[in-house]
């Protein structure tokens, strides 16, 4: 029987009234049982659920470390590679498993003082600053909540979790 068809055999032998009380508690003590034996079941499965992301969560942690390594060790090397071809005047060279040539990039926007920069723009230049849109403290309403303060459209909801130790 699955753990919900058990909940509600049990709620349906509670509301009946006709039962011998001896005979109800036989039943239920079964019936309780076994739900306890379900219970237990799932309860293992989230535990080794939770500890299987755990070791995922702990691999890609250290799989992006590795790879930002990677990425920096790239980045150094193509610099290097760079500033040596540039230094000797080569644009390309190929060999048999590689083909490395000096390429003129897009340019890239600097901005030498930013606060200065949006001071300026914000005066007549709006096309070239973006304003954010007010957000949400939530964690400020709610220590305005709990402290007692009516503030209207926000509530703080209770609720029920699952603790599986």
């Amino acid at each position: 029987m699955k753990l919900y068809e058990l909940a509600e055999q049990y709620n349906t032998l509670l509301e009946m009234d006709d039962l011998p009380e001896d005979a109800l508690a036989d039943t239920l003590e079964a019936i309780g049982g076994e739900f306890e034996d379900k219970a237990d079941g799932i309860a293992c499965v989230i535990k080794e659920a939770k500890a299987v992301s755990g070791a995922i969560k702990a691999e890609m942690d250290k799989l992006d470390a590795r790879r930002k390594s990677k990425e920096a060790l790239a980045k150094r090397l193509s610099e290097y590679l760079l500033t040596q071809m540039q230094a000797v005047g080569m644009q390309k060279l190929e060999t048999g498993r590689s083909c490395v040539s000096v390429a003129k990039k897009a340019p890239a926007l600097k901005i030498d003082d930013e606060n200065a920069f949006i001071a300026w723009a914000a005066i007549g230049h709006d096309e070239y600053i973006k304003y954010r849109s007010p957000e949400v403290d939530k964690t400020a309403v709610r220590d305005a909540l709990k402290a007692g303060t009516e503030i209207p459209g926000a509530r703080l909801e209770g609720g029920y979790r699952l603790a599986v130790k």
